[in-house]
């Protein structure tokens, strides 16, 4: 049998599960998705949505605080 494909980022709790699995990573908040993420929170809907999410929240103000991110 195939092992199940795990699609997340490698410090997700998903990853401790104790099945043999195959992992996918994706993480939403690298710097090739963060601007998908800024504009998602252009509307009142995305942030609206962010915000029931706090520790989502808390590294989303932590990302745009960095000059990495204010310069791209």
């Amino acid at each position: 049998m195939a092992k199940p494909l795990l699609y997340g980022a490698h410090y997700s709790v998903y990853v401790r599960i104790r099945v043999d699995y195959e992992l996918v990573p994706l993480d939403i908040f690298t710097a090739e998705r963060a601007s998908i993420i800024g504009y998602f929170l252009k509307v009142a809907e995305g942030r609206k949505l962010l915000a029931r999410f706090p520790d989502l929240q808390d590294r989303w103000d932590r990302i745009v605080r960095r000059a990495s991110f204010s310069n791209a």
